[in-house]
């Protein structure tokens, strides 16, 4: 994509080109339509095409900065050469591939920290419905969905907790494993040999009580796929559980895009430096409390993108933000918090009864903004 300069009064904008993933091609009318005004004033261009014609683009000279969403491993074929060979030559003398103003939005082992305590039921079994919404969204195929909760060994709700994800995660239907891969990364991740059934579905699983030692692939490589593990941590109280959690997802665990942390209830009032302790040094560029990071993305106004600090040679999650509609300069992290049980239920939620209803509402009133749309739009939210 081009890049976009103001100075003073003065703005220079060239045409951005959109390289669609082959996977998501099926969106390009709907673009088309979405963006036609930019499109039509020749400042955006979509295209097409397999990983010829994205590097085509990314090495025409015409084109001065590229951002990148995807794995690491694409951003370092892209950024450093296709070869292992080549990227480690590269790197060892700093001689990138492409020289250009290269920003990304890449992987991450999402991980939900749960803070030990004394949670009611109605109050557990509505975390555990965020967490398999999170693990269930798309298929699984987001770069912000859960794929590591992060548990006390001598919690007492621990087991009570990890069934009611298990209950949701089964009362979700399954839905098609459509990225390419899927398969083999689930047999690789989840380590049961199974196939797509009819339909090109794989199941939702909950590896429990997983090891770093023992199975590191589920901490240092994101699976892309609905696969989700859960480890425990051998502090007891809430406090020391949580610096060590915070610890352990920094240094051992792959990624700096977003994670949540779960509190009980009074436990700002009864450890609240703890809590913000952990919040200033989550090193994550989206920190939600009680909440899934995807609602931080579905926002669009805060910044989204990974913990400042990464470089081309070491990218981690990415470098640079998106959305950030206030224009905020020289952000850290974006953090946002919610209750332990939110009304109306999330429209998130698979188990939500209304969601298109809800959807098109919200639609609506987007597009002809009305205080008098809003008793429909709520009466929609609260029958979910």
């Amino acid at each position: 994509s081009k890049r976009t300069f103001k100075y003073r009064e003065q703005v220079l904008i060239d045409r951005i080109q959109l390289k669609l993933n082959p996977v998501n091609e099926y969106l390009l009318p709907i673009f088309e339509r979405a963006f036609a005004p930019l499109i039509n004033a020749s400042l955006l261009r979509i295209l097409t095409g397999g990983a010829d014609v994205g590097e085509a683009l990314v090495v025409n000279e015409a084109v001065d900065a590229v951002h990148i969403t995807g794995s690491v491993a694409t951003h370092d074929a892209i950024a450093w050469g296709s070869s292992l060979d080549e990227r480690i030559r590269r790197k060892q003398a700093n001689d990138p591939l492409l020289r250009k103003v290269v920003t990304s939005e890449l992987g991450n082992v999402t991980p939900w920290i749960v803070v030990p305590g004394v949670y009611t039921t109605r109050q557990l079994n509505s975390q555990a419905q965020h967490v398999a919404a999170s693990i269930t969204n798309n298929a699984s195929f987001n770069c912000l969905a859960t794929k590591l909760i992060v548990t006390s060994k001598n919690w007492t709700q621990r087991e009570q907790f990890l069934q009611m994800v298990q209950h949701h995660l089964a009362e979700t239907p399954i839905r098609p494993a459509y990225y390419p891969g899927a398969v083999e990364r689930y047999q690789r991740f989840a380590r049961k040999h199974i196939q797509a059934d009819e339909s090109g579905c794989l199941p939702w699983t909950l590896l429990t009580s997983m090891s770093i030692e023992e199975r590191p692939e589920l901490f240092h490589e994101e699976s892309f796929v609905c696969v989700c593990a859960e480890t425990q941590l051998a502090e007891t109280t809430s406090g020391q559980f949580l610096d060590a959690a915070t610890e352990f997802v920094n240094d051992r665990v792959h990624g700096t895009l977003c994670a949540s942390v779960t509190i009980p209830p009074g436990f700002r009032r009864q450890d609240g430096t703890a809590l913000e302790r952990c919040l200033a040094n989550l090193r994550y560029g989206s920190v939600c409390v009680n909440q899934w990071s995807g609602l931080a993305y579905g926002l669009t106004s805060p910044p989204w993108g990974a913990y400042p600090g990464a470089t081309l040679k070491d990218v981690q999650s990415g470098i640079g933000n998106v959305h950030n509609t206030y224009l905020l300069d020289r952000i850290e992290k974006t953090v946002l918090e919610g209750p332990l049980v939110n009304f109306p239920r999330p429209v998130w939620f698979p188990s939500h009864r209304n969601a298109v209803n809800v959807a098109t509402r919200l639609l609506q009133l987007y597009h002809h903004p009305s205080l008098f749309q809003l008793p429909g739009l709520f009466a929609a939210a609260i029958t979910g």
